[in-house]
């Protein structure tokens, strides 16, 4: 168990350095009811996007394009312990956006704009072996642009994305191993305006289905520290620090 342990610890934390997404985390809640907790935490995400209705020299690409993704997220989060083996929490930061070659060869670039979450998660039930719980999550993102491409302008628009899934956890060693597969769903729109020609479309995930594998530990009692990585069509992966009081 402690090889598992250790082996899991190291390929998160070499992971957090090459690569989005707020952390889940275990089904377990690290506050008791009535109980609050403050955290900062660190993400960077990476993906694909899907940018429907998509036109080049003023003629549609069928489909659309596939455009690889990354973005920073700096955040606060509170949580709030609802009551026993469950918890909502608040989360609120900002977050940069780059979007390699969506036009003309050009990335897009923007800096830090602010975003939020709201959340559920808690616990089924314990078992034998390992204990399973759910999440689900709501974000929505304020509209990025970038005017220093060869274009005019591109805009990604506001967007609301979508995260629910599945944990299973098991403690070894004090730290809580989790993971588990979940669903994604994002909803946007981008525009491309230029002397030539405007037009928009959708912002999709090119996949809906993904998977997270994580570690939470409990230090001072008060302290909470979680890693973890995530991967969609590509791997992103984040880390947080807590005080629950």
């Amino acid at each position: 168990m402690r090889r598992i342990l250790i082996s899991t610890t190291i390929f998160l934390l070499l992971s957090i350095t090459p690569v989005y997404a707020g952390l889940f985390g275990p089904a377990q809640p690290q506050t008791a009811p009535g109980q609050f907790s403050l955290g900062f935490g660190y993400t960077r995400y990476a993906d694909e996007w899907n940018f429907t209705d998509f036109r080049n020299g003023g003629a549609l690409i069928p489909g659309g394009i596939t455009a690889k993704v990354r973005q920073n997220q700096i955040y606060l989060q509170v949580d709030f312990g609802l009551f026993r083996n469950w918890e909502v929490y608040l989360r609120g930061g900002f977050a940069d956006l780059e979007v390699d070659n969506i036009m003309r060869g050009a990335d897009f670039s923007d800096g830090l704009n602010p975003y939020a979450t709201g959340g559920v998660k808690g616990l089924f039930a314990r078992g034998r072996h390992f204990d399973l719980g759910g999440f689900a999550e709501v974000s929505y993102f304020h509209e990025f642009s970038d005017t220093s491409t060869q274009v005019r302008r591109f805009i990604v628009d506001e967007a609301i994305v979508v995260n629910a899934g599945f944990i299973f956890q098991r403690e070894i060693e004090g730290a809580l191993l989790y993971g588990g597969p979940f669903y994604h769903y994002r909803e946007g729109d981008y525009w491309f305006v230029s002397d030539a020609q405007t037009f928009r479309g959708t912002v999709e995930d090119d996949s809906n289905v993904g998977g997270f594998l994580g570690i939470r530990w409990i230090a001072l009692e008060d302290i909470v520290i979680k890693t973890e990585v995530q991967l969609r069509n590509r791997l992103s992966a984040g880390a947080s620090i807590s005080l629950v009081f």
